[in-house]
This record gives structure tokens, C-alpha cells and sequence, in this order.
């Protein structure tokens, strides 16, 4: 894990035009009937949606080069650029295809070429006590994850500008508690024709002599269906009006919408399509609803 800093973001799945509404809690949404007193409350989406939502245009089913940057390394390549000794493979002996998790004792790489993933945790690396409060700078964590990026491969082209956190630690006890710096996390998202592309991103822990604790690469193959065809932007309002109203709105909603990339899959191969991500909040528990700008 990565610790409060990096939030986790919810799977999303569409098919068509049809919305998948995430709900980032547990929120049960009661039966609504639709009668003449969701008007106001429907006509107020209406009016937000159209002021929130970018407009698209046909750049966003602009080809991309395809690159499979995960299908041309190796997992003891790998451990190589992390600055780790290799696992205990034979030179030039290639590790199964269909192996996904390679470690000892002090470290666990895992790795899928197909869906390009890659998970790597260093205990030898980790934060204790005596370390002290000696995080490493901003600069050279942010040095350390886009040269560990470019030496894997990842066009270069795709990446969004690094965002640098601290991860906090609290020690003590009732009466006296003081938390302090433990890791620098370094987040490298990615773009395509412009668009952030949800669920796809390098981060990475660096711990206080600038070396790699955590690493965790999501950055599958990108793909547009040949057939994708951009739709209208009234009818994309309506889809996210219906599903925000089964979710039982109050008046007092607010709403932020923008467009991504969003991963699909179907029984051939992963593919991509532009999505409205629409995040409402509305009382204690906010939800997120996606719906496809193309089909």
C-alpha cells in the first residue's frame, strides 16, 4: 500500500452509452419514482451538467502509436534499475510468461506484460525509527522516478507533470504525539491527446537515501476501437441525469465533471475509451458516475 497520501480510485466500466456509477462509500440509493417533483431537482442537473462538462472535440479519437513498453523488459532488468541485486535466475534464461510474482526474503516484484503492471516492495528499504526525520528532497525523488520511468520505457510523450507528496508517520503516545516525514511519494500520471487517462500512473516511495521502497506502474497498452464514433453532447447529459438521479439527489448537491480516458475490456483485448467523470457530493457519501463520450 502507499499510505493516505495516494488515494486508491475506483474501478470504472462502461459499455456503450451506458453510465457505471461508482460510489466511493456505501450508500444504499431507495427506489425513486420518477414524478412531476424531480423536476427542479432534474433541471438543476440538467443546468450544472451543461456548465460543468468540457466540450470534446474529434481529437480525442485521434490515433496513438501503440507501445507495448512492457512486453520488452525483464523482470531482473528491472530489479537492475531499482539498484537491486537480480533474483536467482540463470543469464539469458527468460522468466515464464505466465509467472506473476518473483521475491525473497527482503523483496516482491510482481509483474503482468500483458496489462503492463509492475509492483515492487523493498523491506530492506523501509522507514524505522532510526532513520530519523531525513526524507528525501523533492527534487531528487522526482529525479529518481522519471529516470526509472524513461529507462522502462514509458513514452515519455505520455507523461503528466510529477506530483511530489510527503508520507507522514505519528509516533508517541495519548498525551504527546508529533508525526514526521517517512517517504517521499512521487505520482507520474499519464496523457494521451491531451486527456488524463484514469487508472494509469507510475508511483513510487523513496525512501531517505533516494532509493525506490515502493514502486507501482499501472500502464497498459493504449488502444482506440477503430469503429468509435463521438456522441452527442445532449444525449450525454441525459445518460448522467438519469444515473445521478437514481442515486436520490438532495438540492444541495454539487458537482465537477471531466473527460478521461477510461480502460474497458471485452472478450479480445483491453481497449480505451473518452469518458465524462462526473464527481457529485451530496451529503456524507459522494459518488462518481462515468459515462462514455463515444461508442
Amino acid at each position: 500500500m502507499f499510505g493516505n497520501e495516494i488515494l486508491t480510485r475506483p474501478a470504472v466500466v462502461a459499455s456503450g452509452l451506458l453510465a457505471a456509477i461508482l460510489a466511493l462509500g456505501t450508500r444504499a440509493a431507495p427506489a425513486r419514482a420518477q414524478t412531476i417533483d424531480d423536476d427542479p431537482i432534474r433541471s438543476k442537473l440538467e443546468a450544472a451538467l451543461a456548465e460543468a462538462l468540457p466540450e470534446w472535440t474529434q481529437k480525442l479519437l485521434a490515433p496513438v502509436p501503440e507501445n507495448r513498453w512492457s512486453s520488452k523488459i525483464e523482470l531482473n532488468a528491472v530489479l537492475r534499475l531499482l539498484g537491486e541485486e537480480p533474483l536467482g535466475y540463470e543469464p539469458g534464461v527468460r522468466v515464464p510468461e505466465k509467472a506473476t510474482r518473483f521475491g525473497d526474503e527482503s523483496r516482491v516484484l510482481r509483474f503482468d506484460r500483458k496489462r503492463g503492471e509492475l509492483r515492487y516492495t523493498s523491506r530492506a528499504r523501509s522507514w524505522t525509527r532510526r532513520h530519523g526525520e531525513r526524507p528525501a528532497a523533492s527534487e531528487v525523488a522526482q529525479s529518481v522516478v522519471t529516470r526509472l520511468a524513461s529507462d522502462l520505457g514509458l513514452p515519455r510523450v505520455e507523461w503528466a507533470e510529477p506530483v511530489v507528496q510527503l508520507q507522514m508517520a505519528a509516533l508517541g503516545n495519548k498525551e504527546i504525539e508529533r508525526s514526521f516525514p517517512v517517504y517521499t511519494l512521487v505520482t507520474l500520471g499519464r496523457t494521451v491527446n491531451g486527456l488524463p487517462v484514469d487508472r494509469s500512473d507510475l508511483r513510487a516511495a523513496v525512501n531517505h537515501k533516494g532509493k525506490i521502497q515502493r514502486l507501482k506502474v499501472e500502464w497498459q497498452p493504449f488502444r482506440l476501437p477503430e469503429t468509435a464514433r463521438l456522441a452527442e453532447r445532449k444525449a450525454v447529459i441525459r445518460q448522467a441525469v438519469e444515473a445521478i438521479l437514481r442515486e436520490d439527489p438532495s438540492e444541495r448537491f454539487r458537482l465537477s465533471a471531466r473527460l478521461a480516458y477510461v480502460p474497458q475490456a471485452d472478450d479480445d483485448e483491453a481497449y480505451h475509451l473518452p469518458a465524462a467523470l462526473i464527481d457529485v457530493e451530496d451529503g456524507p457519501t459522494p459518488f462518481r458516475i462515468a459515462i462514455p463520450v463515444a461508442e
